[in-house]
């Protein structure tokens, strides 16, 4: 081995780095820099702080393909529904990182809920915003909602098992934002008759409003079968061991 007197030195890219600022899902991002051909990955990169005093951080990589310039002076990635907050890192084939800028994902914003005529089980509700087209998941206190996004509006049937509280919209990249509270309807009894009878003989007759929505009946605590009529009053069955009480 005949070795030189220079020593050769491997010149390294360079890679500009920016504020990238807010970034939605899909954006495509240009890193510039010089000799980019020597890069070989892109990634983008979370940096969860430790939760105990003296750990080191959690580092979590993405990694996405890019797209190189004819040039060599800039490469093209496109960011991910599944990421948060974090920076863009590129590295060379050395194995040397270069990172590119940070950036903070978006999420919808002037987010408003409203009834397309009541807030009631199996009427539709309607959710405006902006970029709700993030939306991957939406929930109403907690019970799963079947949308649709449609004109930039997510509209979605009130389940009959929902009960009062926020629409919760999910992202893919875990966040989530929500709408005022909803106060849903339910039923109002007016009237009862006959107020006295002879169990078994008779049954009582229940008017109110949105009776449709009654799924169980008691009479004086003790359950009781009921048929809800077409006129949308509710007949609640009597046997010979119904006993007084409130329905």
């Amino acid at each position: 081995n005949i070795p030189s007197e220079e020593v050769l030195t491997i010149g390294d890219p360079t890679v500009k780095s920016a504020d990238r600022g807010m970034l939605k899902a899909g954006a495509e991002i240009t890193v510039q820099g010089t000799y980019l051909d020597m890069i070989a990955k892109a990634a983008f990169r979370v940096t969860t702080p430790a939760a105990e005093e003296g750990a080191e951080p959690t580092v979590a990589d993405t990694q996405v393909d890019f797209t190189l310039a004819e040039d060599h002076k800039s490469v093209k990635v496109v960011l991910p529904a599944s990421v948060v907050e974090g920076e863009i890192v590129l590295t060379s084939y050395a194995g040397k990182e270069f990172k590119a800028g940070a950036y903070t994902t978006v999420v919808p914003t002037n987010v408003a809920i409203a009834a397309e005529s009541r807030y009631k089980a199996g009427l539709n509700a309607v959710v405006t915003g902006k970029d709700l087209d993030l939306v991957t998941g939406a929930t109403l206190a907690g019970t799963a909602l079947d949308y649709a996004y449609v004109d930039n509006k997510i509209t979605f049937a009130i389940p009959a098992a929902a009960v009062d509280g926020k629409v919760v919209l999910s992202l893919a990249n875990g966040k989530t934002v929500e709408t005022a509270a909803i106060e849903l309807v339910k039923p109002v009894i007016t009237s009862m008759t006959p107020l006295e009878l002879y169990a078994g003989d008779e049954n009582i007759t229940v008017s109110g409003e949105d009776l449709d929505l009654v799924t169980g009946a008691t009479l004086g605590g003790k359950a009781a079968e009921f048929i809800l009529n077409d006129d949308g009053t509710i007949e609640v069955i009597t046997d010979v061991t119904a006993v007084s009480g409130k329905v």
